[in-house]
């Protein structure tokens, strides 16, 4: 068998220290090291604690305050603007288009008429009392009606972009 030595260790352990006794002078050095410091009130009663009940100063990131990171600049408050409330003259509604049509309404393509028609259909069926039978097979025609039209709306988006890329191109050039 082996013969194991004990040491004796420091009476209290290890989660009790020994209490720190700190001099007269440097408790004053440090006293005048806060006020010089320009140490927050909170701050200042909190070393006064530590150096009056003889446990030992922390370190230094103790007793910096965690800081907020700083918000990007989309999250930042961003001050009113001001509202002035003009009346429009005839022709600035005129010059701003807004006697105009909308350009961007689309009329439905005939894929979405197939597809209502298919539905339209489908209800008839189950009115009837036939519409489970060909409930499955709407379903999956539907389902592949949708998918064709999110290729085309797919392929639709890479030709604007491809057409912003070139129209950016080109105004480059002309500068």
């Amino acid at each position: 068998m082996a013969v194991t030595l004990r040491q004796a260790v420091a009476p209290g352990g290890v989660y009790d220290l020994p209490k720190v006794s700190y001099s007269d002078s440097t408790k004053l050095l440090i006293k005048e090291l806060i006020q010089e410091a320009s140490v927050s009130a909170q701050h200042q009663r909190q070393i006064e604690r530590w150096v009056g009940g003889g446990l030992g100063l922390p370190p230094h990131r103790a007793l910096t305050v965690p800081s907020q990171a700083p918000l990007p600049p989309s999250c930042q408050a961003t001050p009113p603007r001001p509202h002035f409330q003009t009346k429009r003259s005839h022709e600035a509604i005129r010059k701003m288009g807004l006697y105009e049509p909308n350009k961007l309404y689309v009329p439905p393509q005939p894929m979405m008429r197939e597809m209502e028609e298919r539905v339209v259909w489908l209800e008839s069926m189950e009115a009837v009392g036939a519409g489970q039978k060909y409930r499955g097979l709407i379903a999956s025609q539907l389902a592949l009606k949708l998918r064709d039209l999110e290729l085309l709306d797919q392929e639709r988006a890479r030709d604007l972009a491809k057409a912003e890329r070139q129209a950016a191109a080109t105004k480059d050039h002309k500068e």
